[in-house]
């Protein structure tokens, strides 16, 4: 998968995790202060798990690889590649 479609898939889930998502902000704008909190975040990794088929369980979870659609972006492509080489 093209990491623009994952971009676009990732802009989708944040859509129903986020109120108030603008699918046209800056890919490196700060998702955490647009409205992505615990709930919300618990809530992405969950759809990114069954979205991308990628299990994040045993990976650890750190701030920046959430903080924004780039971020995210880029953590999930890295796992799709290691686990669907």
């Amino acid at each position: 998968m093209s990491e623009q479609a994952i971009r676009i898939r990732i802009c989708g889930i944040l859509e129903r995790v986020i109120p108030d998502f603008d699918e046209n902000i800056a890919e490196a704008a700060n998702l955490f202060n647009l409205g992505l909190d615990s709930v919300a975040t618990m809530m992405l990794i969950s759809e990114l798990e069954e979205q991308f088929a990628i299990d994040l369980s045993a990976v650890p979870l750190e701030y920046e690889n959430f903080s924004s659609i780039r971020g995210i972006s880029a953590f999930v492509l890295s796992l799709s590649q290691k686990t669907h080489p």
